[in-house]
């Protein structure tokens, strides 16, 4: 499956923070690879994934400087997302 048809899906996905991903985040972003496959390509491959923050840290940044974000305290979510290397 493509990343545009995944955007708003969080099965085969972990919750992030603006940090990489931990140890056991990365073993988990293994099976989730295995189990549903790269999120941008969709390769079910045996391959190692990387956690892939979705949507990217530079525009997460760029949108939680926003006043409104800020003042609400309303930080954009961010997911960690199998990506095949």
């Amino acid at each position: 499956m493509a990343a545009c048809c995944l955007a708003g899906w969080t099965a085969g996905s972990l919750p992030a923070t603006l940090e990489y991903a931990s140890k056991s985040e990365r073993g988990a972003i293994q099976a989730l690879g295995r189990r549903f496959g790269c999120h941008s390509c969709g390769k079910w491959a045996r391959t190692s994934f990387v956690a892939d923050h979705m949507p990217p840290l530079s525009e997460v940044r760029v949108a939680n400087r926003a006043l409104w974000r800020r003042l609400l305290r309303r930080p954009v979510a961010q997911r960690f997302y199998p990506q095949c290397t």
